[in-house]
């Protein structure tokens, strides 16, 4: 079918456009460049020197060239728009939890609704196409939800699992805390010690 539209009707149009092509190509090769030192000028003029990648910038990886300030900017949109005292509630719990990852309390929202999406997303596009349209909604919006709530379920359970090593390990630091004390030491002495 391909080689009776090439042969037939569209015979001129298609030699028409591999003509012109060929002659911009020619065109192309043949026309002088202008020098290297014009066009640095040019975008020196148009480019803040700052922003200028470095070898060091482009010897790091994609995620923290690409990735990560992409996911800063989502977490800050998006962080805009809750309340103060929430993210002081999330911050409170990232402390507790033993600061995971060094995850600040922007990161963390920002990790739940990427995370969310994501999942809802990849349920959705990969598995989503063998249902119909509404289960497969339905499913994905269930996916989101499990995505969105399982940073915050870790965070939780990260919290738990500190305070059991707290309260086991308490008893034996006010132990090293008394014996430091009846030796004589100064009670912040027998803090650093302990």
């Amino acid at each position: 079918m391909v080689l009776e539209l090439v042969s037939g009707a569209l015979a001129p149009v298609l030699f028409g456009v591999l003509v012109a092509g060929t002659i911009m190509a020619i065109w192309m090769t043949l026309a002088p460049s202008k020098a290297a030192g014009a066009v640095a000028e040019r975008m020196s003029g148009m480019v803040e020197p700052s922003r200028l990648t470095t070898g060091d910038e482009t010897q790091s990886s994609f995620a923290e060239r690409i990735l990560l300030p992409f996911f800063r900017r989502i977490s800050n949109a998006v962080t805009g728009l809750l309340p103060q005292q929430n993210l002081e509630k999330i911050n409170m719990s990232l402390i507790q939890a033993g600061s995971p990852g060094n995850l600040t309390a922007i990161e963390f929202v920002g990790l739940r609704i990427v995370l969310g999406v994501g999942i809802g997303a990849a349920y959705f596009l990969l598995l989503g196409h063998t249902d119909s349209l509404f289960v497969a909604a339905r499913n994905a919006f269930i996916a989101l939800f499990i995505g969105f709530m399982a940073p915050k379920f870790w965070v939780s359970q990260r919290i738990k699992k500190r305070k059991v090593e707290i309260r086991r390990s308490l008893p034996d630091a006010l132990d090293m805390l008394t014996i430091g004390v009846e030796a004589g030491l100064a009670f912040e002495s027998a803090l650093l010690r302990g």
